[in-house]
């Protein structure tokens, strides 16, 4: 099925699936919205972080194109498109939550450290040698040093947030992230990481 379909042809198809279960019309609805996954993946493929295979994401997507086509009802007001896009994005996030080798409490971390560390002009994100280093180093800082830097970068607290509940000034914070940085800047300098 190469050609594009008519509206009345694709209603059609959905009268076969629906009302007769017909699996050679729900074959032909998969490859008239297989476009849509093959959109949403592009679209999802540069916050991937190269985690997975682009044949698998896509495989995934596929699943959730047709987990869309079989609950769909059009009696419902909702237009299918937007039906199966929300579908086909949570079975690639399932899916990609399934083989992440991080536990999502790991992979926040990661992710705010990828942020704090972000070098300028750089072309990959962090490899997991280096978030490995970079978590073994939030462990070894002091514990003042250690709240502080998670404050920061986990809880999403402000400068002033954090010197209010640490009774420091804004300034001790600012110069503790700042040497902070500085600590994981060196470490991975020292180890050819950077």
């Amino acid at each position: 099925m190469n050609q594009q379909l008519s509206t009345e042809q694709i209603d059609n198809l959905w009268k076969l699936y629906k009302d007769n279960g017909d699996i050679y019309a729900k074959n032909d609805l998969l490859l008239h919205y297989h476009y849509l996954v093959k959109w949403i993946v592009r679209r999802m493929i540069p916050w991937l972080n190269n985690h997975n295979n682009y044949d698998d994401i896509v495989c995934n997507g596929v699943l959730g194109l047709n987990g869309a086509i079989v609950e769909y009802n059009s009696q419902q007001d909702i237009n299918f498109k937007i039906f199966a896009t929300d579908r086909i994005r949570a079975e690639i996030l399932d899916y990609i939550n399934a083989v992440d080798w991080a536990s999502p409490d790991l992979r926040e971390k990661i992710n705010a450290l990828n942020l704090a560390i972000e070098i300028p002009y750089a072309e990959k994100p962090l490899e997991n040698e280096k978030k490995f280093i970079l978590l073994e180093i939030i462990d070894e800082l002091p514990k003042k040093e250690q709240t502080i830097f998670t404050l920061y970068y986990f809880d999403d607290m402000t400068v002033s947030d954090i010197a209010n509940l640490c009774h420091v000034s804004e300034t001790f914070v600012e110069e503790t992230h700042n040497n902070v940085l500085m600590k994981m800047r060196a470490r991975l300098d020292s180890q050819n990481l950077l």
